[in-house]
């Protein structure tokens, strides 16, 4: 008999017989048999079938067959993110970059070069601009377009643009 805190504590379908491993077994949970080559309903698998695995059970790459091994592995590995230390280095030449496009601005806004020519003023206002959205670009299209490259590629690409994108006006008004 069942009393009503032993209802409180249960779900509605607790008791199926679809969830147990057998007749005698009281666990939803499935236990895993001692033989390899059989699979825990005690039906014999053949080696090219993946085995089923139980919820709460552990898995390890070590139990999948070799070519699904190698494809999960190199997913795994594609998709692991970004170590802490890149993250870091990533996270100061961002912060680099956006120092440079905030002079660059600051060089645009506070131009005291007049030009007479209004071809020749609008193109070194525009060029000015240009400068000033050239850090971002040249960030924003290194880690694009070198996503499947190596870290040290992506590094080495955004110290030669950090250095490539110095806000040389900024830094000679202000000395």
């Amino acid at each position: 008999m069942s009393t009503e805190d032993d209802e409180a504590l249960s779900w509605l379908g607790d008791n199926d017989e679809r969830l147990t491993a057998g007749p005698t077994s009281t666990s939803p949970i499935r236990k895993r048999s001692a033989s390899p080559s059989s699979s825990p309903d005690g039906v014999p698998s053949s080696p090219n079938t993946p085995d089923k695995r139980v919820v709460g059970q552990p898995w390890s790459p070590s139990e999948t067959s070799g070519s699904a091994a190698g494809a999960e592995t190199a997913e795994a590995d594609e998709s692991r993110g970004i170590s802490s230390g890149e993250g870091i280095a990533l996270g100061v030449l961002g912060g680099i970059y956006l120092l440079f496009s905030a002079a660059w601005i600051v060089t645009a806004l506070g131009n005291p070069v007049l030009i007479e020519d209004p071809v020749g003023s609008f193109m070194f206002v525009f060029g000015l601009w240009l400068a000033a959205l050239a850090p971002a670009t040249w960030f924003t299209a290194t880690l694009a377009f070198g996503r499947n490259r190596s870290f040290f590629w992506r590094f080495a690409m955004l110290a030669l643009g950090a250095a490539l994108v110095i806000p040389w006006p900024y830094l000679i008004r202000g000395a």
